[in-house]
């Protein structure tokens, strides 16, 4: 069956302040830099998302990844959620959370995965 469709703009407020959105974005940019990792060198993980939106989110920051270099693409991910996703019809706030999520984040995924391919290659420098 089909679910009933709210017609009326919801505002999401959430009290846990702006060190409660910044940790929680620290520990998913730790996970999907986990999971680009695993991506990237062939390894299937249990957990993996086989939905098909994210499949195609993959697929589509797979080629961005393969033309653009990191700042590149965190400022088209910020432009795609500030214009397209339309963040910026919530002010200021829709703002702040569209430079968190949209900009700072996937820097911060791509230097989480650059940690883990200094780790992973200090780790094989002690192996010889």
């Amino acid at each position: 069956t089909d679910s009933p469709r709210i017609h009326a703009r919801l505002i999401h407020e959430d009290h846990r302040g702006i060190g409660y959105f910044i940790d929680k974005l620290n520990r998913n940019a730790s996970l999907e830099a986990d999971a680009l990792w695993a991506r990237r060198h062939g390894i299937r993980r249990k957990d993996e998302d086989k939905s098909t939106g994210r499949a195609l989110r993959h697929r589509i920051w797979d080629l961005l990844e393969r033309v653009l270099p990191p700042s590149l693409r965190a400022l088209a991910f910020f432009t795609y959620r500030l214009l397209w996703r339309t963040d910026v019809r919530d002010g200021r706030t829709g703002v702040l959370f569209c430079f968190y999520f949209g900009f700072w984040y996937p820097l911060l995924v791509e230097s989480k995965y650059q940690e883990l391919c200094r780790k992973a290659q200090a780790g094989k420098q002690r192996e010889t």
